[in-house]
């Protein structure tokens, strides 16, 4: 039952079904959002700041495991931007979604998705140019996390 189900069981399942893939990124994903179910442990609805811990939870795990500062941006690269991005935010008063909005921005390179999409002629779309896999993947489940709060 979706209404039933708290935040940390959300992230524990998300890590749950990282496990089932197969690479270096997706073990580090499955262990951040596990890091980040133990942040949120009994809360049935959370907060900014309660979401903030959670993303910096996630953020962790690339961060004591990834290689930032590479040429191309990485995955870890990609997290220390948002994750600071949304930290800020909450500072100036903004709601979830305004705060993820603007870490979004942040990490990809201060575009908005639609102003990164308009380099290739199509609002769709987004322009990976300059990240790796893991920093594509991180902008990306960024990005459906903004969605999912904006709803």
């Amino acid at each position: 039952e979706p209404a039933a189900t708290t935040p940390a069981e959300l992230f524990d399942m998300t890590a749950e079904t990282f496990l089932k893939v197969d690479s270096r990124a997706a073990a580090l994903y499955a262990s951040g959002f596990r890091r980040a179910g133990s942040v949120l442990m009994r809360r049935k609805t959370i907060s900014p700041e309660e979401f903030g811990k959670a993303l910096s939870a996630i953020g962790s795990s690339f961060r004591d495991k990834g290689k930032p500062g590479v040429e191309r941006r990485n995955v870890a690269d990609v997290w220390e931007l948002a994750i600071g991005a949304y930290l800020d935010s909450l500072k100036q008063g903004l709601t979830l979604p305004e705060a993820l909005d603007t870490a979004l921005a942040a990490a990809n390179n201060n575009r908005t998705m639609a102003e990164a999409g308009r380099k290739a002629g199509s609002d769709n779309k987004q322009d990976f140019t300059g990240y790796d896999a893991g920093g594509a993947s991180a902008l990306l489940i960024i990005r459906a996390m903004l969605d999912t709060f904006s709803e």
